[in-house]
């Protein structure tokens, strides 16, 4: 049985997924994140495609990131969505977003420095 999350194959399967999520990092507070969902149908597009189509925008929520969440063990996800097998900490997880995010910071400041006279 396919579950709510799970690949659409056939014609009218749905699935839920996260569409947006969006990471308030207030400095010194706690973290939160607003995730936005869609439920998507497999579908006949104008062309007569089977394709995957946004059925409908989800209602957003939100979760507090706490201390206490930092050590709970969560089933990782590759970037297909499919479990990997491995089993993470929401600490690894953080870090490797928070990692991610000042690897975009340092690639931004490379690309928009202006050379000092003499370099």
């Amino acid at each position: 049985m396919r579950g709510k999350y799970d690949d659409t194959v056939n014609l009218g399967d749905q699935r839920t997924r996260s569409q947006k999520q969006t990471v308030v990092s207030p400095n010194g507070g706690t973290p939160s994140i607003e995730i936005c969902e869609q439920r998507i149908i497999l579908a006949e597009n104008e062309k007569g495609e089977i394709v995957e189509q946004v059925l409908k925008e989800l209602p957003a929520f939100s979760v507090d990131v706490t201390p206490e969440m930092m050590s709970i063990e969560i089933p990782e996800i590759g970037l297909d969505y499919k479990p990997t097998g491995r089993m993470i900490t929401v600490a690894q997880a953080f870090s490797s977003y928070a990692t991610f995010v000042r690897w975009c910071q340092i690639v931004r400041d490379l690309s928009t420095a202006t050379p000092s006279p003499g370099e």
